[in-house]
């Protein structure tokens, strides 16, 4: 099993830590997330790119553990493409990208 975690910081390196030490075969594959600001324009370029590298990575699952404004971005997008999700952050951070992520995929279970 193939499984891009998405993030640099703390979080994201326990997870790559913790898929690394488990007794399945899970290979974790991380996917850098840096965005220079939290402008919209930024999120959104970062957003692309993160999308574009996990197009390209044929993953099986994914582990957000970014900023809560990317994954607002990142979540909907992969939800809609059906590929399993782990959030680390909170589902969202209000109502309207809350509906957003729930309506981007109704066959997904959330």
């Amino acid at each position: 099993m193939r499984v891009g975690i998405v993030g640099t910081g703390i979080w994201a390196s326990n997870y790559m830590n913790a898929l690394g030490r488990s007794s399945f075969n899970v290979e974790a594959i991380p996917i850098g997330a840096r965005s220079r600001s939290l402008t919209l324009n930024d999120l959104i370029s970062c957003a692309d790119n993160v999308m574009r590298e996990i197009d390209v990575l044929n993953l099986d699952g994914v582990v957000i553990a970014s900023l809560p404004q990317l994954q607002e971005l990142l979540a909907p997008a992969l939800m809609k493409d059906s590929i399993p999700l782990i959030l680390e952050k909170p589902l969202a951070l209000d109502l309207r990208g809350l509906d957003q992520m729930v309506n981007s995929n109704p066959d997904s279970p959330i």
